[in-house]
């Protein structure tokens, strides 16, 4: 890794090829666990626990409040320490237990994430423009490629979370939209009308595709097709 010029790490007792395992004596595996102690410290000291040449050092940082975007895309005050990752990647083996539990917490992670940026864009506080669709999705899958198989399957991890979690949503015309019939019968102990099931089936489909050409819409604007298209339409040749 390396430091960011200005940023409080670069003037710490941090060395490049420290190896971070715990961060205010929570231990952390990678470099995604770490940058998220960081921002839940909110600007507090932080205490480093990193291994150097073989031998345990504590290391205490500062962090300093800059602007900046959040994983949600959002612009606010984040605190930083200004360190780069390294771009060795650092294999390890887990016993199957193990491998098991750290499987079910990045998921469970990943779910919480999906369902809070859904909420953000229900009560406005994330912009529908962040959200991508199939041209958007290749896209990135085309970057992750780029930075090898374990980055590209990190990926495909990520996305099949959040479709199961969209899918799951209680919206007609999607599993979670019968999930949802189903829980109403058994309240209710009493079947759905079919007729009923059907036209509210039938405005979720339509909702749902509307808001399929939206997304693809918003992807045509982020690869900057539509100001291609105008450009050739109002101003040809």
């Amino acid at each position: 890794g390396g430091f960011v010029e200005g940023f409080p790490a670069e003037k710490s007792d941090l060395r490049v090829g420290d190896q971070v395992i715990r961060l205010n004596g929570t231990a952390v595996s990678n470099w995604q666990e770490m940058t998220m102690r960081i921002l839940e410290n909110e600007g507090a000291d932080l205490e480093f626990s990193v291994i150097r040449n073989g031998q345990s050092v504590i290391v205490h940082v500062m962090p300093q409040l800059s602007e900046g975007k959040d994983i949600f895309g959002q612009l606010r005050r984040l605190p930083r320490i200004g360190i780069k990752p390294s771009e060795e990647f650092i294999k390890e083996r887990y016993k199957l237990r193990e491998a098991l539990i750290k499987g079910a917490q990045f998921e469970w992670q990943l779910t919480a994430l999906t369902y809070e940026a859904l909420w953000r864009l229900v009560i406005g506080q994330l912009s529908f423009k962040m959200i991508s669709g199939p041209i958007g999705i290749v896209s990135m899958a085309g970057s992750a490629a780029q930075m090898g198989f374990v980055a590209l399957l990190q990926f495909t991890a990520v996305l099949s979370v959040s479709l199961a979690v969209i899918n799951l949503l209680p919206i007609p015309a999607l599993d979670g939209g019968h999930l949802f019939f189903l829980l109403i019968e058994a309240i209710r102990r009493k079947r759905v009308s079919l007729a009923f099931q059907e036209r509210v089936t039938q405005i979720g489909f339509y909702v749902l595709m509307t808001l399929m050409v939206l997304v693809v819409y918003n992807d045509l604007i982020n690869i900057g097709a539509i100001e291609k298209l105008k450009s050739l339409v109002f101003h040809p040749g």
